[in-house]
This record gives C-alpha cells, sequence and structure tokens, in this order.
C-alpha cells in the first residue's frame, strides 16, 4: 500500500480489496486506515464504506475472525460423535473439457446475463486477529436489475449483489452491491459518419463500474449505507478486446471527491474452470488506486491493491474470475474468487 498526503478534499469508500478478497500470511504493518465520513456534505458517518469488489475496509483494528457465511453448516446425527462437516463439490475439470462457448472480441450485442443466484469458489489466505486464515469456501453471488441503459445503443446494466465481505464488514451482515454497466456497441455506434481516427467509433464501448453501494450496520447497530457513484464509469475492458490492449481508467465521486482508478493490460485468454465447466474469458492484470480525504486531517490518502480479472464476454460481461492481492506492496489477503457453475445468458427482448 501507498499512502500519500495530497491536500484534497475527496471522501467515501475504503481501503483495499472486497467480498473476494483474502491474503497471505504477511504482517498487518501499514494497512489500517481511520474510518471515512462518506458523505462529507451531509456530515454523515458511515464506518464501513462503499468499497470495490476487491477492497477491503479497516477500521484501525485487526481483522475479526472470519465467519464464512454461504456454506452447507455441519450436522450432528443424535448419535455423540458428530459426522464431518458437508462440503460443497467442487470437480475439476478434465483435459478434454472444452468451453462451450468462445469468448469474443467483439460480443453479440444482444447477450445479456441471466438474472439469477450464481456459487462462486473461493481460495487464499486472510490474516486475521487470530492469525494466518485459509479461506476454501462457496460463496453466493445474485446478479439482478439487468435493464437496458439509453447511454448508447443495446447497452444495459446488471447488479452484483455479494453478501460474503471477507473484512471487517463480514461481522455487520452488510451487502455489496457493485452496478456494471455493459456497452457492447458504444456511444457512436450508429452515428452515420462516424469521426475519423483509430477506434473512434469504439468510443464508449465496453464494461464499466458505474456504482457501488454497501448496506450494513455501524458499531452501534443502526443500519448504514454508503455509496460511491462517479460520474461517469471506471472501465474495465474495452469492445472489441484487443490482447496486449493498455487500460486507464479514472472514476470520480462529484458528492465527495473520492476517486478510483484502474490501470490494467489484456493479457490473453482464460479458461476459468468453474468446478468443472470450462468458461472462456479474456483476463486483464491491473492495479485499482483508491484515493479519499480523511475527514479529520483533511489529507488525501492512497491505498493501491493488485486487481487481476476476466471477463466472459459471451455472457454478457460477466466478471467469472478474480485474483485480488492488497495491499499490493505487502499484501495481507490474498484471494481467489472464480464462477463455481456454468453461467447463463440470454438474449435481449
Amino acid at each position: 500500500m501507498r499512502s500519500r498526503s495530497v491536500c484534497a478534499a475527496f471522501g467515501t469508500l475504503v481501503l483495499v480489496v472486497v467480498a473476494s478478497s483474502c491474503s497471505s500470511g504477511g504482517t498487518q504493518t501499514g494497512v489500517r486506515v481511520g474510518r471515512l465520513n462518506t458523505n462529507v456534505g451531509l456530515g454523515i458517518e458511515a464506518p464501513l464504506n462503499a468499497a470495490p469488489a476487491n477492497i477491503v475496509v479497516f477500521n484501525n483494528q485487526p481483522i475479526p475472525h472470519l465467519q464464512v457465511a454461504n456454506i452447507v453448516a455441519p450436522t450432528y446425527p443424535p448419535f455423540p460423535t458428530p459426522a464431518p462437516t458437508p462440503r460443497l463439490d467442487c470437480p475439476v475439470a478434465g483435459p478434454f473439457d472444452f468451453p462451450s462457448q468462445e469468448a469474443n472480441p467483439d460480443p453479440d450485442p444482444t447477450t445479456r446475463p441471466v438474472a439469477a443466484d450464481y456459487k462462486y469458489k473461493l481460495d487464499g489466505t486472510v490474516t486475521t486477529d487470530i492469525g494466518p486464515e485459509r479461506i476454501d469456501a462457496f460463496e453466493s453471488r445474485t446478479i439482478s436489475n439487468v435493464v437496458s441503459d439509453s447511454s448508447s445503443p443495446n447497452a444495459f446494466d446488471y447488479t452484483m449483489r455479494q453478501t460474503q465481505v471477507l473484512d471487517e464488514r463480514s461481522s455487520r451482515q452488510g451487502t455489496l452491491e457493485t452496478t456494471y454497466r455493459v456497452a457492447p456497441t458504444g456511444n457512436l455506434g450508429t452515428a452515420p459518419n462516424p469521426p475519423a481516427g483509430p477506434n473512434m467509433s469504439d468510443q464508449g464501448r465496453g464494461v464499466f463500474i458505474m456504482k457501488i453501494v454497501f448496506n450494513g450496520y455501524d458499531d452501534q447497530g443502526h443500519p448504514t449505507t454508503s455509496t460511491f457513484m462517479p460520474s461517469s464509469g471506471v472501465q474495465l475492458i474495452q469492445y472489441p478486446v484487443n490482447n496486449g490492449a493498455t487500460l486507464d481508467s479514472t472514476g470520480v465521486d462529484s458528492s465527495t471527491g473520492s476517486t478510483l482508478e484502474v490501470k490494467g493490460t489484456v493479457v490473453g485468454k482464460k479458461q476459468v474452470d468453474a468446478c468443472g465447466h470450462r468458461v472462456d474469458s479474456w483476463l486483464t492484470n491491473s492495479e485499482e488506486i483508491y484515493k479519499f480525504t480523511d475527514p479529520k486531517t483533511f489529507q488525501t490518502n492512497e491505498v493501491d491493491a493488485t486487481y487481476n480479472y476476466a471477463i466472459a464476454t459471451q455472457f454478457g460481461g460477466l466478471i467469472i474470475f478474480e485474483h485480488t492481492e492488497a495491499p499490493k506492496s505487502n499484501p495481507v489477503i490474498k484471494i481467489d474468487s472464480r464462477i463455481g457453475q456454468q453461467p447463463r445468458a440470454q438474449k435481449a427482448s
């Protein structure tokens, strides 16, 4: 993690890595960040802020021992000896198991993800208040609100809801909702005379983070909501996908001044093992940089995380794999999150 002092007035979100986030047994030195005022203008303090899917929240306290939810609970029969803890099955794809569909660089503009619950497999480590903990579990993510968007032809939004937030928010019974915009055609796609120049007709095409909302509870057990809503989306990939293409996209929340920047490179295809089903995708290796203003010192702080993600263009721009290390310089959290079932897609009606 880098920490900088840059006088400015920002503020919302918090720290490094998310829902699908966990890390190796490194020390916790230099990982702490004070609580943030997530709405300086209204004077509302929300200790646990909205944060990207790979951003971890700390509150000047060690990470609590993690109670991983959404897993089959132990079953104890009426006799004295307890049965083994049931485990969800996640078979390994064989060498001749091939993806059912290819992740095309230029996706079908009418394809959208199906609104449903999807299981994701988590593998990694996180250093908590009792030491390093191994994460080997499933979480449930819900895709909902798949709706058309008027920003460009064939564009649509979808929301991914996660209840397994592997950081301090895990004890607050909170949910994290990230809204993505998928623009398969682009805002110039129907222009009769598109501007000249390389890729000018592809402006605005791709997958973008449009909003992040955390709903949970504060220290007193009161419901609290925090939101990061950049005035323009933070781009995760551009269509058509080009191997080796670079990305540097920044979004600013105008109500708080908080910024989120994603800097990455498309490194090629990745076949994700979705518990026995190989799913083709495009992998981007990136760094996420989040800047916010400490409301007590009015100094701007910067936190970085390694965030590599794979997008299945053939399933409506669905994120099917994430690798997170946070903070980037000395990670206490390392985790892989991959979809644990065959995704589904449908044609726009």
